[in-house]
């Protein structure tokens, strides 16, 4: 392109002159490129070069009609914008700017002074310089037609690839739903079955205080056995919705114990929703203690009141407040000491701390617990 340039930019005295230094430009230019693969030096060079030419060319060439010179500096336009992107193609369009307003407000008047003759072969110098002009943008416009079309292919292909893939991603993952929530109910089923046969063993045993042991290994297995009915009828498989389980939980409590207690539930929680590795634990937890509060917190003549508050922290921590309004006639842990044992050991699980409080109004656990999820 160069080599074009600085031929037919030339007239006759430093024609040799102008060929010979934009063809070792342009060889030297192929040599590089070859070796180095570095592209973006050839086109900045290219498009320095070719104003500078263009520029001396429109404006000390007064004999040399410029027609074609305008074309170049178009190309050159186009090659940088393909080349080098929008930056460095505005950079050269405002310098081919510049040139053009120069010619015509310095140079038009005496360049017209010297082409009113043209000769034969000027003439046919001019035509081709069109020519060879018109046929390097048609060349450079359908070298740009190429790659958008082959960009364009490659962009559907990947689309096609990616719609692929997000087909094979979506029926692996509706599979994996499907086995989770068969998992969930497969072990819902299998705890049901457990709690089944103790009841069975539990109605053949003679003694008050086995059977006392028995219901509450029920209810402990019960517990487990609701979160993986509440995963399977929510349909979330990872979590549940905090304030809904711990209703039907306490709810399900009393209904099961042997008592005819009268007994209110009040239950707040900031956690919307709770995961799995947490919820089993504080399940267990939060059976113990209505358990025992109906058990032993509580007379028959008493209405029972219990509060419980689930407060989020800034840290992955959450608080768990247990209130009741009973009357513990004897210390807690001469009632259920597994019991207790358990909730320690629960607590630990989910590297908490618990204190207790007892008042006259009733008594107060207090948890600072870390969710596991």
């Amino acid at each position: 392109m160069l080599t074009v340039i600085g031929y037919m930019s030339s007239n006759s005295i430093d024609q040799s002159v102008a060929f010979l230094t934009c063809s070792i430009i342009s060889i030297g230019s192929l040599a590089y490129l070859k070796r180095t693969k570095n592209y973006k030096l050839i086109y900045y060079l290219i498009a320095f070069c070719g104003c500078i030419i263009a520029a001396i060319t429109l404006n000390a060439l007064d004999e040399i009609l410029h027609i074609g010179n305008f074309i170049w500096q178009i190309l050159i336009i186009m090659f940088t914008f393909f080349g080098l992107g929008k930056k460095p193609g505005l950079i050269v369009s405002a310098v081919v700017i510049i040139n053009i307003t120069y010619y015509f407000l310095f140079s038009v008047e005496h360049n017209i002074h010297h082409i009113t003759n043209l000769t034969l072969p000027v003439r046919i110098k001019l035509i081709v310089e069109l020519i060879t002009t018109i046929l390097s943008v048609a060349y450079l416009i359908y070298q740009f037609v190429i790659i958008h079309d082959h960009a364009n292919k490659e962009l559907q292909l990947a689309n096609e690839s990616l719609r692929k893939q997000n087909k094979v991603i979506t029926q692996k993952n509706k599979e994996n739903i499907t086995l989770v929530q068969e998992v969930h109910h497969r072990v819902k089923n299998n705890l049901q079955i457990i709690i089944s046969l103790l009841r069975l063993q539990k109605n053949e045993l003679k003694s008050d205080e086995a059977k006392k042991q028995f219901s509450e290994a029920i209810n402990r297995v019960m517990v487990m056995a609701s979160i993986h009915q509440k995963l399977h009828k929510d349909k979330s498989y990872t979590q549940v919705v905090a304030k809904d389980y711990f209703t039907e939980l306490t709810s399900d409590i009393i209904t099961l114990s042997s008592s005819f207690k009268e007994v209110e539930i009040i239950i707040e929680s900031e956690l919307e929703n709770i995961g799995l590795n947490t919820i089993v634990p504080l399940g267990l937890i939060v059976n113990e203690l209505v358990s025992n509060s109906i058990q032993h917190a509580f007379s028959i003549n008493k209405r029972g009141s219990i509060q419980i508050l689930i407060t989020s922290n800034v840290t992955n921590t959450f608080k768990l407040t247990y209130k009741d309004n009973g009357s513990w006639t004897e210390p807690a842990n001469t009632y259920s000491s597994f019991g207790l044992e358990l909730i320690d050991i629960l607590t630990s699980q989910l590297d908490g701390k618990c204190e207790r409080t007892s008042t006259i109004s009733g008594t107060e656990y207090s948890f600072n617990l870390k969710n596991l999820d």
